[in-house]
């Protein structure tokens, strides 16, 4: 095997067999990169798990705060975990709750906690979600709501390429009755983006 760098040949060494492998730096494993006969590669590690064909990391991916975004739909370009404030809407007062969000690639995971109040209109809407959570389009989800101090029920939702989270009080989507108690129960929504 012949190893090249920037263009120019460098190194050669014997052929990687069933029991060798190609290491870089093994002496210090934080620092290391192996590569072995299964066509494992490790970085920062020289502990394989048992798969041929995996990449092993010490440390995690890092992406960057700002993503770079590939035109290979097979590439994984963007991570992060962030919290935002919802803020209500069609509420006596304003209600507020911290949404976890978790963005991988073009998926996004929502967990948005439990938002209750005295009802003063018949909608219901969360905003405050940030523009790279937004969907491109809007995405239905099936959520557990109360209307006007009444038994928790079945209904549906939408997720706004606005990033307004809007619910409604049936699966047809109808709306809150203008009193009473009205809530969005804890829920988790995952969607494209």
């Amino acid at each position: 095997m012949t190893i090249t760098l920037n263009g120019t040949t460098g190194i050669t060494t014997p052929d990687i067999t069933s029991a060798g492998s190609l290491n870089i730096d093994a002496s210090a494993p934080d620092n290391s990169l192996v590569v072995n006969s299964a066509g494992n590669v490790g970085i920062g590690t020289i502990t394989f798990v048992a798969d041929p064909g995996i990449l092993t990391l010490s440390k995690g991916i890092t992406f960057p705060a700002t993503q770079v975004a590939s035109t290979n739909a097979n590439t994984l370009d963007d991570y992060r975990e962030l919290t935002y404030t919802a803020s209500s809407t069609g509420l006596t007062a304003v209600v507020t709750g911290t949404v976890t969000a978790v963005k991988t690639g073009r998926m996004v995971t929502l967990e948005i906690p439990l938002i209750t109040g005295t009802s003063n209109a018949t909608t219901f809407t969360l905003t405050g979600m940030p523009i790279e959570l937004r969907p491109t389009a809007s995405r239905v989800f099936i959520v557990s709501v109360v209307d006007n101090g009444g038994a928790r029920s079945i209904a549906v939702g939408l997720v706004l390429a606005t990033g307004v989270i809007e619910l409604f009080s049936t699966l047809g989507g109808g709306g809150f009755t203008a009193s009473g108690t009205k809530d969005v129960g804890r829920l988790n929504i995952s969607y494209i983006i």
